[in-house]
């Protein structure tokens, strides 16, 4: 079981924290939703830049959003130009340090701001993959999507041909269903049983006038 976090204006209205059998950041924002019916409408009204915190660290770009999560997923919006998560920039000031030791000009000052630039610049990106998803997830009749979502980068799931994509739904649901196949048999089956079954045969025979042998039959 993995444990979801919601932080801030996206979890108004829902549960902080969620426990669910997923594998992914994607999966668990597909759970969501199929539990709440408006939590990716919600997500994409707010237009805010996301901090993915997966076991404790943070995403590095949209490919993340498919990796294997362990323990912990924590969403946390953060509105561009306002305060950036602190952790995730001291991280990144650590890496700085660790890989960039030899070009020891570098003040303190000018660390963070290069790592506030890049911490910044990766939940943008962040962002947007969230919103293509998003986007991939909620379906044309949604009434989120009337004016936000868009098919430019990604058309409608198809599940009517050979090797196209299948949603993967949770929770119980009522679903309709699309005929695959139609196949029709007859085979002549008339052998006089229906006959049989309501006569009583006698030992009598007697020729016919094309030749041959009949059984008289006595109604019972």
């Amino acid at each position: 079981m993995v444990t979801v976090f919601l932080e801030g204006q996206i979890a108004a209205g829902l549960e902080r924290q969620w426990q669910l059998k997923v594998r992914t950041v994607a999966d668990a924002l597909r759970a969501i939703h199929a539990n709440t019916g408006h939590f990716l409408g919600t997500v994409i009204k707010h237009k805010n830049h996301y901090v993915v915190m997966v076991d404790g660290q943070p995403l590095e770009n949209t490919t993340s959003l498919y990796k294997k999560v362990k323990k912990s997923i924590h969403l946390i919006p953060i509105i561009a130009g306002a305060i950036v998560y602190w952790p995730a920039i001291k991280a990144m000031i650590a890496f700085l340090g660790k890989y960039w030791v030899a070009y020891a000009g570098w003040s303190a000052g000018t660390q963070l701001l290069v790592a506030a630039l890049i911490v910044i610049g990766g939940y943008a990106l962040i962002s947007y993959g969230i919103h293509l998803l998003v986007e991939s997830i909620m379906g044309k009749d949604d009434p989120n999507t009337v004016s936000t979502t868009s098919y430019v980068f990604r058309g409608p799931e198809n599940v009517t041909e050979q090797g196209m994509p299948v949603p993967i739904a949770y929770g119980r649901l009522m679903a309709g269903s699309k005929v695959i196949s139609v196949s029709l048999s007859s085979a002549d089956k008339s052998n006089d049983s229906f006959i049989r079954e309501g006569l009583k045969f006698s030992a009598t025979s007697t020729n016919l006038k094309e030749g041959g042998a009949m059984v008289t039959r006595e109604i019972l």
